[in-house]
């Protein structure tokens, strides 16, 4: 189980508050380990949370505490040049210099597989260039691309774990191999089995796995 309802208020474990944050297990254990130093939430009490053996957390105080934790590591990043034209080619060092790197090697992997243009010369040697928008959007994102299990190949949904546990939107991108990038189709949004709207005004979904099987069935049988 990742989720349940504690006097009408959502609550997630150590593995919940994994698939909400697309944090690894062993990190979230580091951010409870180290609350006094990270901000992570205290954990719900074992006589409310009935449960002596596992510990469960708000999902709302988790959310708060993520959206701090990640406004941190952005501020912490080198600053984002976003100036000039959005649809001009640049090079791999005028790339670096948009997203504060000091040099050209210091771009990241994922970054080079990325590049809009790819010129290879007489040598054999490739060059890269990418759009500014391209950039700009990568830059804006560091530090927020969710992590996880690799996705299933083709449009075969996960069916693993128990059916009747709670996910986030997150988990169900996986399960349904839908880009987590990306949100989610509105079917699938209209289907959650559990909202819960947090002070902020925003809205927070769950599903159980099995209603996500049986969207993923609907869709291949349509």
């Amino acid at each position: 189980m990742t989720a349940r309802t504690i006097n009408d208020r959502l609550a997630l474990d150590i593995n919940g508050v994994a698939e909400h944050t697309g944090a690894s297990i062993p990190t979230v254990r580091v951010w409870y380990r180290d609350r006094a130093t990270t901000g992570f939430p205290d954990p719900i009490p074992a006589d409310l949370a009935a449960e002596r053996r596992a510990l469960w957390f708000w999902a709302d105080q988790v959310e708060a505490f993520h959206q701090h934790h990640t406004a941190r590591k952005r501020a912490a990043l080198t600053p984002l040049d976003t100036s000039g034209d959005p649809t001009e080619l640049v090079n791999s060092t005028q790339a670096a210099h948009i997203l504060g790197y000091g040099r050209a090697k210091n771009l990241p992997p994922e970054l080079l597989e990325r590049a809009d243009h790819i010129q290879t010369l007489p040598s054999g040697r490739q060059r890269r260039f990418w759009h500014r928008s391209t950039i700009w959007k990568y830059g804006a994102a560091r530090g927020t691309r969710p992590t996880g299990p690799p996705r299933t190949p083709g449009h075969h949904p996960r069916r693993t774990g128990d059916p009747t546990d709670l996910v986030d939107a997150i988990e169900a991108a996986r399960i349904l191999n839908h880009p987590t990038t990306k949100p989610l189709p509105p079917a699938v949004l209209e289907a959650a089995d559990q909202t819960q709207t947090l002070p902020s005004g925003r809205r927070l979904r769950f599903w159980k796995r099995a209603t996500l099987w049986a969207l993923a069935d609907q869709s291949a049988s349509s």
